[in-house]
């Protein structure tokens, strides 16, 4: 009796990797894969050079730099220093500027990407910027903010060049300020890839269930496996070309950027900005978004009989997604913490509003575990009741389908 089981369950493994290994040659064989793969190698170079090409169309920005001064008598030659370059508009600020003021700092609207402290007591710069300031800018500016500062050294303490150079203590102090801007690109890019995913890979699996469901190839396909086996098989198979996608664009990525030395200040803010529990988290859901989604659309494809029935599946799945993905979207924009907290335990919604919630509140270790064990609970109980309804769908005809099978 054991063996039997025992080469039964065989059975079972090899038929679902079997099917498995069917759905992964057969999509990445066809024109789809390759035109995906073609567009995300082509998306990724123009976003390591989207700084050149919106250079060739955009005007020189001004940069804005606040300086505050510990001592006015100084005033002078500070802002003489730095109103020698025609791109940094710089303005003096009053000494009792708020901490408040200088963590809400933005390049690209009206405030200062950088404000400067200048402490001619002890002849040091607290040297505040935004992460969303431009490197190269933000080196340009640091480097004169240095030059200034030993030029105030030498002049008030009377040193040479030698005695400067023997001071070992910097006197630049780098203080990043990463705003709620910024926390926010997270949250865009993560939803943005998983709203991709659930387009081309969940909803091609609904496709190709409704190809072999009103061309009948099911009927014979199940005559060999059985339909949980149809259904995981699909579903793994379909992983397999996913995760091949995604090698493929790393390793574009990697190549470009360290080969052919393209870098982006977009592309860097967005990965400068990732934290390791938002990385975990981003992962595992676009992991969790794939199965579940790519489970229900297949079970709802599993229910058509006719190519003429077909759009109503693909209306679903489509308005499914979209929904989910504008309430992410809208909850980004105008986040409450305590709105997206409670949407973690709302089925499918939640894979889009815990990537929100991880991106934008200083979470614990804790918090992104338990949004991990909500969301495997819900991948359990879908398996279980889309393999069901799954199980009844591929295996159901209307009556006049089989009165016209019959009288072929």
């Amino acid at each position: 009796m054991k063996r039997n089981n025992l080469k039964r369950n065989n059975l079972k493994r090899n038929n679902l990797m079997v099917e498995a290994v069917f759905t992964f040659k057969c999509y990445i064989r066809g024109i789809l894969f390759r035109i995906i793969a073609f567009l995300g190698v082509v998306l990724i170079l123009v976003g390591l050079n989207i700084d050149k090409i919106s250079a060739l169309f955009e005007e020189d920005e001004v940069l804005n730099v606040g300086i505050v001064i510990s001592d006015e008598n100084f005033s002078n030659d500070i802002m003489d220093n730095f109103s020698s370059d025609d791109k940094i508009k710089v303005t003096k600020l009053s000494s009792d500027i708020a901490d408040t003021e200088v963590s809400v700092m933005d390049t690209y609207e009206e405030n200062y990407g950088i404000i400067m402290f200048f402490n001619l007591e002890n002849y040091s710069v607290d040297f505040h910027y935004s992460s969303s300031f431009p490197s190269d800018d933000l080196n340009t500016i640091g480097s004169l903010a240095d030059g200034v500062n030993n030029y105030l050294k030498m002049e008030n303490l009377n040193l040479n060049e030698e005695q400067l150079l023997s001071l070992t203590q910097n006197s630049i102090n780098y203080i990043p300020h990463t705003s709620l801007e910024n926390t926010q690109l997270i949250s865009l890019f993560a939803n943005i890839l998983m709203f991709l995913i659930l387009v081309t890979y969940a909803i091609s699996l609904g496709n190709i269930i409704l190809e072999e469901k009103t061309g009948r190839i099911s009927e014979t396909l199940l005559s060999y496996i059985k339909p949980t086996e149809l259904l995981f098989g699909k579903l793994f198979g379909m992983l397999w070309a996913l995760l091949i996608h995604i090698a493929i664009f790393v390793v574009t990525f990697i190549v470009a950027e360290n080969l052919f030395g393209m870098k982006s200040d977009l592309v860097n803010d967005i990965f400068d900005v990732f934290t390791p529990k938002s990385l975990v988290c981003t992962v595992a859901m676009l992991l969790f978004g794939y199965l579940c989604f790519g489970l229900i659309f297949m079970c709802i494809s599993s229910f058509v009989e006719t190519v003429q029935d077909s759009n109503i599946p693909a209306l679903v799945q489509s308005v499914f997604i979209l929904c989910s993905y504008y309430v992410s979207f809208a909850l980004t924009m105008h986040f409450n913490e305590e709105t997206v907290y409670n949407l973690s335990f709302a089925p499918f919604l939640s894979i889009f509003t815990n990537i929100v919630y991880v991106s934008v509140i200083e979470t614990s270790w804790f918090v992104v575990l338990q949004f991990i064990l909500i969301q495997v609970i819900f991948v359990l109980l879908t398996g279980l009741i889309t393999g069901k309804l799954f199980k009844r769908g591929i295996t159901k005809y209307s009556k006049k389908r089989r009165k016209a099978k019959n009288s072929q």
